[in-house]
Parts: structure tokens; C-alpha cells; sequence
């Protein structure tokens, strides 16, 4: 083991703070989610939050934050609903990720209210990465959906869609957007 000399009594603290700090970063190096805010929890604006941007093609659609429904983390989640066709979506630019590496992207997602047959779409520039058919169950009950990607980029447009077949109508609620490396 290397002797280390120390000038001053501040020098010896300094040294043993980084030490300790290496060793903090090193046991929290397996987990690092690359979207901002992806709970949501920093909305300043009640139909979008920054760095998220919400989108629709044609239909009628609501897309909000709200603290008066179940979340699953912090104080607020995402509520999305189809009213007649669209289909909304909520997107960010992520950068950071390395060529070749392999990603999971993930969301939590609760069924509020509404007819079956309806999905969701999470997707990492335009491949999609998991499909996932939202059922009746008990309203605000979140259920984990997940996919594994590699990229070839290194900065893509995570999204999450959400279709119905034509006449049909849902509301849903999404919390904890996930993009992490797997190490």
C-alpha cells in the first residue's frame, strides 16, 4: 500500500473526502438514467414539462401533469388520454449514450379509465422497443414496462406513444421514464 505524506491537517481531510467520494461514485456507477426529469416531479407548466415535450397527431387528446392522481414516485405523473383518434406522445432528446451499448428503456404505467384494446409505444428513435396493450385493472395500479435496445448513436429521441383503435377512448397515467446503460 502507498504511504501518502501530507503537508497540513486540511491536506489529509481533503484526501480522505475524494477517497471517500470515489468510493460513493463507484458503488452508484451500475445505475445512471440519462433522461432529465424523468418523474416528471420538476413540472413548472401543467401541459408540459422541460425537457419532455408532449405531441399529438390530429384527434382529440389531453396530456397533463397532475398531483391529484396516484404516482408512482414523487409528486407527480403523467396523464394522457385518448378522446377521439390521435395519438399522443411524449418525447426527449437524450445525450449521452454510446455506440453499441445496450440500453433498458422503461416506464411505469397505470390504467385509469376507459376501453381495452389500446397500447402503448416506447421507443428510441424510430425502433421500436416494447408494445404494451393496456388493460382494465384497478385504476392507478402501475405495472412496469420495459425493453432492452442497442443504439448506434450518440444522442437519440426517446418517446412513448400512445394508439387506440378508431372509437375507442382511454385514460392512462405514466410515471419514472427510465434510459440506463446496462453495465
Amino acid at each position: 500500500m502507498e504511504k501518502v505524506s501530507y503537508s497540513d491537517d486540511r491536506d489529509k481531510e481533503r484526501h480522505d473526502h475524494t477517497h471517500k467520494e470515489d468510493k460513493c461514485c463507484a458503488c452508484q456507477a451500475n445505475y445512471r438514467d440519462l433522461h432529465a426529469n424523468p418523474g416528471f416531479d420538476d413540472s413548472s407548466d401543467i401541459f408540459f414539462s422541460q425537457p419532455w415535450v408532449l405531441r399529438s397527431s390530429q384527434g382529440k387528446f389531453i396530456a397533463e401533469f397532475k398531483d391529484n392522481y396516484p404516482v408512482k414516485s414523487g409528486p407527480t405523473a403523467l396523464h394522457m388520454s385518448v378522446l377521439e383518434d390521435g395519438a399522443p406522445s411524449i418525447e426527449q432528446w437524450v445525450a449521452g449514450l454510446e455506440k453499441s451499448k445496450q440500453y433498458t428503456l422503461s416506464t411505469w404505467v397505470a390504467y385509469k379509465s376507459g376501453s381495452e384494446g389500446c397500447h402503448i409505444d416506447l421507443k428510441l428513435g424510430k425502433t421500436l422497443i416494447k408494445r404494451h396493450t393496456i388493460s382494465k385493472g384497478s385504476p392507478g395500479q402501475y405495472r412496469k414496462v420495459e425493453g432492452v435496445v442497442a443504439t448506434k448513436y450518440q444522442m437519440d429521441l426517446v418517446s412513448m406513444w400512445l394508439y387506440c383503435p378508431s372509437e375507442a377512448t382511454v385514460a392512462i397515467l405514466v410515471d419514472d421514464v427510465n434510459l440506463e446503460e446496462i453495465m
